[in-house]
């Protein structure tokens, strides 16, 4: 093989990787602004929202109406699939505390306070969204430590 063609061959490796972490690079972002948005859609709201108003009312998970439930228990398992996007790396983890961190953290205590967490546990015999609440646990370290 002469330098001429290792050059070339070297050269097309180069190009190919650097496409390759060029397309990675896309798609974790393109994937984090997909659960970005979805987090933001109104419904996701109004369920995290539901969260909140229960526990600064003192009222239980069991005044919401099953409508409302429902509500709550999509906003809460969409951040687990947040939480597990994060714990997979598929997203950045910077990223995601820096973003999605604070208002975590703050549906968890929230679903704590109202009973909403336990209500779900007692459901399904065991702790659900596991990723939400690991993800939360990490952005109360974040939060506490700061972005750096």
């Amino acid at each position: 093989m002469n330098a001429a063609a290792l050059i070339v061959a070297i050269f097309a490796l180069g190009v190919s990787l650097a496409a390759f972490v060029f397309e990675y690079i896309s798609r974790r972002r393109q994937l984090f602004l997909t659960i970005y948005g979805t987090l933001l859609e109104a419904d996701q709201q109004r369920g995290r929202r539901f969260v909140h108003q229960l526990a600064e009312s003192g009222s239980a998970y069991d005044s919401l109406d099953e409508s409302a439930r429902d509500t709550v228990n999509h906003a809460l398992s969409t951040l687990n699939v947040l939480g597990f996007l994060y714990h997979r790396r598929y997203i950045s983890r910077r990223d995601a505390l820096s973003l999605w961190g604070p208002a975590t953290l703050r549906v968890r205590r929230s679903a704590h306070i109202s009973g909403f967490l336990a209500y779900r546990d007692g459901l399904e015999g065991g702790r659900v969204w596991p990723f939400f609440r690991s993800f939360s646990d990490d952005a109360e370290k974040f939060n506490k430590q700061g972005p750096s």
